[in-house]
């Protein structure tokens, strides 16, 4: 089909989701991802879906793929409906380069603040977080805490890092204002340099995101450059997001959400799971165990039958040895009085 190879539409999947207000399981179609690039546009489109109710529905055409074109029209006809824009056009324009990716500079100090990035999350009523943030041990006092006040954001912080690892490498001496501020800066190289910083997410912010979240709410994370619909089970109280990564759009329903908790923190990665949240791990070895005792079944099944033909054929045997014996009983009766009828005819003669 031409939709399935053309490299601007999106494969979608039906997915079993369970609704926080009756907590009944209801089919929603959501977006999957390809490449790289689309994930935030792709993170608000199932947000809506997910959050979608009576009084405010959002639906996608059911299709096996969708034109990012015919996407944008969705949510552009979904603002209009409810009235959350006034320019469409320049809406349209802003979520078609949403296709693309999107920018974002975060705040270490507040997991819901963004320097920019953020106005399409907020048009469309979606919460969006990061877990970039460090607990107050990483300053040394309280000018360090003052000065990582001021510059807040990770670009800032960053530019501030470079600007030290320059000034280091410096062979002149430095001035009085630059070695200040190497002085000033310190605490930088431990936020810049943690492991944790590269995926925006820590055990700090991990926390403040449990706080927020309020069960079977819809929101959007961003970590490790990437947006993903992050949603809080209603029943468990902990947090999934949703996989939207097409490979997985033929697993049915076995891979439908990736746990959220420490270990994604420490490893990256989560725990696969159904669409009712059980570990994908545990229903894989489920279907192999029965899988396996189905084959074992099978081969006692066909080890019975295997018996009872053997079994049948002996007796087939038995009965036709006796018949030959029979036969041949009859053979020798017959021919014994054919002589004793030719005696009887030579003596009379």
């Amino acid at each position: 089909m031409q939709e399935e190879n053309s490299q601007n539409s999106y494969r979608t999947r039906i997915i079993s989701y369970l609704e926080p207000t009756n907590k009944r399981y209801s089919k929603r179609l959501v977006l999957c991802q390809t490449d790289n690039g689309p994930c935030p546009i792709i993170a608000i489109v199932n947000s809506l879906v997910l959050k979608s109710n009576a009084e405010r529905t959002f639906l996608l055409p059911n299709k096996k793929y969708i034109p990012s074109e015919e996407v944008t029209d969705c949510l552009v006809e979904f603002a209009k409906r409810y009235a959350l824009c006034e320019d469409l056009g320049d809406l349209h324009g802003q979520l078609s380069t949403m296709h693309f990716g999107q920018q974002l500079n975060p705040s270490i100090l507040d997991i819901q603040k963004f320097e920019y990035g953020d106005e399409m999350f907020n048009l469309f009523g979606i919460p969006l977080v990061h877990g970039w943030l460090f607990s107050s041990e990483i300053m040394q006092d309280e000018a360090s805490l003052k000065c990582l006040q001021e510059l807040e954001y990770y670009e800032k912080i960053a530019d501030t890092y470079a600007e030290r690892r320059s000034l280091l490498e410096m062979t002149e001496s430095l001035t009085t204002e630059q070695t200040n501020f190497i002085e000033k800066t310190t605490f930088v190289d431990a936020i810049m340099e943690d492991r944790f910083t590269m995926q925006f997410l820590t055990s700090a912010g991990l926390g403040k995101i449990l706080e927020l979240i309020h069960p079977g709410e819809i929101v959007v994370l961003f970590r490790s450059c990437h947006f993903s619909t992050l949603y809080s089970n209603p029943e468990s109280l902990t947090l999934f997001t949703l996989v939207t990564d097409s490979g997985y759009a033929r697993t049915g329903e076995d891979v439908v959400w990736e746990t959220f908790d420490d270990q994604v923190v420490e490893t990256g990665t989560g725990e696969l799971c159904s669409a009712n949240f059980i570990p994908a791990v545990f229903i894989l070895n489920q279907r192999k165990e029965e899988q396996e005792r189905l084959v074992k079944e099978d081969e006692r099944h066909a080890k019975r039958i295997a018996q009872g033909q053997q079994a049948q054929t002996r007796r087939d045997q038995s009965k036709g040895n006796s018949q030959t014996a029979h036969r041949t009983r009859n053979i020798k009766t017959t021919k014994k009085k054919q002589d004793e009828q030719q005696l009887k005819s030579c003596v009379v003669s």
